[in-house]
């Protein structure tokens, strides 16, 4: 007596409930939309450091912040006034152009991403 063996071609994973557009994945990264299209975010991602000789607002509105936020200042200001848009627990890491550790502030979002390095 021989037996039959079924085969059984991919279910797959029922994505039909999922909302999820582009713009709610980070950049280059894929997920299926509710018609199982494969699509890929488009949110980018801020990172790296910043050149800055005065106060400054940060181009971050709309990006996703991967690490801390380093920026690099080299003027003659004692204090510094930095802006995100609105970053809640973003550590901001201030160096002065010898590459030394000046301050390092964590950023509220009640105050709109505002960090005041004195």
């Amino acid at each position: 007596m021989a037996f039959i063996r079924p085969i059984i071609k991919g279910v797959g994973i029922d994505v039909s409930d999922t909302t999820a557009v582009a713009t709610d994945v980070l950049a280059s990264k894929d997920f299926y939309l509710a018609s199982g299209t494969k699509a890929t975010g488009t949110i980018p991602t801020y990172a790296g450091s910043t050149n800055i000789t005065e106060n400054a607002t940060l181009e971050t509105s709309g990006t996703y912040v991967v690490d801390d936020i380093v920026v690099n200042v080299s003027g003659g200001g004692a204090s510094y006034k930095i802006r995100t848009a609105e970053l809640p627990n973003v550590t901001i890491k201030l160096y002065n152009a010898s590459s030394v550790l000046l301050d390092t502030q964590i950023t509220d979002v009640t105050l709109g991403g505002y960090v005041d390095f004195d």
